[in-house]
Formats: C-alpha cells, sequence, structure tokens
C-alpha cells in the first residue's frame, strides 16, 4: 500500500481524523473502531473524507457507520481545505444533503475561525425522521434511565435534545445510548442534554454519537446554534475555531497509523 497520511484536528473539542480523497477509504473506514480507540488507537470522534477536486466531505463514525452531516466536522473540513489545500476566504464545502457556505473570518497558525452556513434547521418530526406528527415544541420519550423531554430539530442531521435533566457527562452517558437507538428514532439519532444560563443562552453537553463505548463531546456547533434559535437567544450567527492537532503518515498498513509497528 502506498503512503497513508492523516492529519488530526478539534473543533469545540469534537476531534476528527481527516483523510485526503483519493486514498484507501475502504481499509480505513473498516478499521475506525481500533483507530479512534483512544487508547489503543489515534483517538478520535470519527474520520473525514475530503475530497479537494470536489470540495467535498464524507463523514464517518467510530463504529464505521456514516454520518449525514457534523457541524464541527465541516469546520474542520474547512480548516484542513485552507491550511492543506489554499482555500479562499469564501468557499462551499458539499455533503450528502447540499452544499454548505464557509467564510473565513481569520486565521492565526494552525487556528482557522469560520463561519459555516449548514442550512435552516427544521422542527419536523419528519425530517430527523421521528415517529411523531408535524412540529411538536416538545416530545416525552420513555428509556430505561427515566422519562425525559426532547426538542427534535435536524440540520441536515437528527438531534434530540434534552431539556430538564442535568447538564452532567454522567447523565448524558446515562441517556446517550437509549436516546440515540429509540424506538421514536428509526435512523437513530445524536442528542444533547441541553439548560437555559443565566444569560439565556443553552448550556449544552452532548455525549459523542455512535461511539463504543459512548464518551462525552464537549460540544455540537449544530446543535448550540439550532437551540439558540428556538430557545430566541439574541445571536443569530456563530463563528468557531477549528484547529490542527497533529499530522502522521505511513508507508505501512494503515493499522500502523495506530502507533503498533508493522512488518
Amino acid at each position: 500500500m502506498s503512503q497513508i497520511e492523516l492529519f488530526k484536528y478539534q473543533a469545540l473539542g469534537n476531534d476528527y481524523l481527516v483523510l485526503d480523497l483519493p486514498g484507501p477509504l475502504a481499509e480505513l473506514v473498516a478499521l475506525l473502531p481500533s483507530l479512534c480507540d483512544r487508547h489503543r488507537g489515534l483517538g478520535s470522534d470519527g474520520l473525514l473524507a475530503f475530497d479537494r477536486k470536489a470540495m467535498s466531505v464524507r463523514i464517518f463514525n467510530p463504529d464505521r457507520s456514516e454520518a449525514q452531516k457534523s457541524g464541527n466536522g465541516l469546520r474542520i473540513a474547512a480548516a484542513h481545505a485552507v491550511l492543506e489545500h489554499g482555500a479562499g476566504e469564501r468557499f462551499e464545502l458539499r455533503t450528502a444533503d447540499r452544499a454548505n457556505a464557509v467564510r473565513v473570518l481569520s486565521t492565526s497558525g494552525a487556528e482557522i475561525i469560520t463561519e459555516l452556513d449548514i442550512g435552516r434547521p427544521s422542527f419536523r418530526a419528519g425530517d430527523l425522521p421521528a415517529n411523531f406528527d408535524g412540529e411538536p415544541e416538545t416530545v416525552e420519550l420513555d428509556t430505561a434511565a427515566g422519562r425525559v423531554e426532547a426538542m427534535l430539530v435536524s440540520v441536515g442531521n437528527p438531534h434530540c435534545v434534552v431539556f430538564g435533566q442535568p447538564v452532567t457527562k454522567e447523565r448524558c452517558l446515562e441517556l446517550g445510548p437509549h436516546l440515540e437507538r429509540h424506538p421514536a428514532f428509526p435512523e437513530r439519532t445524536a442528542r444533547a442534554c441541553a439548560r437555559r444560563s443565566g444569560s439565556g443562552a443553552p448550556a449544552i453537553r452532548s455525549p459523542q454519537a455512535r461511539a463504543p463505548p459512548p464518551s462525552p463531546q464537549l460540544a455540537c456547533a449544530a446543535v448550540w446554534s439550532t437551540t439558540a434559535s428556538r430557545c430566541r437567544c439574541p445571536a443569530a450567527t456563530w463563528p468557531f475555531a477549528a484547529s490542527r492537532t497533529a499530522a502522521w503518515s505511513s508507508r505501512a498498513r494503515p493499522a500502523a497509523c495506530t502507533g503498533r509497528r508493522s512488518t
């Protein structure tokens, strides 16, 4: 196999490995559970497959499933486009559902601050999809970890935002697996716990979706923006930063990227 080069970035603490296409995508996706392991691999919330020619990105979870969209993943792909491929101040990144407009606000070394248009949020249950009618303000969900009140929102990927629960790592990890695979969500869902802070803006914690075992994600740009919109917070746009943290290359098998020597 020819040389494999991976980059690692973080945005709001949500970190991804980035592979430039063309590359050994199928082989790397097969290895993602090991590659993303934070003790035995490189450690990551997933893999971004970036196509420079098409200016598009595909997003893969640590369990090998493909995600429709990730706000922080797109922000990382935008930073990669600027740092590695010389993208300009304004450009578009394509995901499965649409072209997402990017505006670079500032650059400082390996840190890129961008404003990203991920589309208009939808609160229609059918857009997630979820087994509810119309556009409910909130829904109640019974789980093995208790009954919760949640808001449904889609920005190209489905989210279930829970209110009235402690915004703690422990409670998010307790609820997360039950909500992700709840029968109300036939295609599964990302999930987050939220509460209003003293300033009126939402305080949010998101468990990482579809990672065995689950771990907390420090923030989700999509959930933050759309929840703020639903809660009528004053900010209309949310500029966030993404920064490159590491890069690896290997001329051996993809497994060598986990840090094990390959013969």
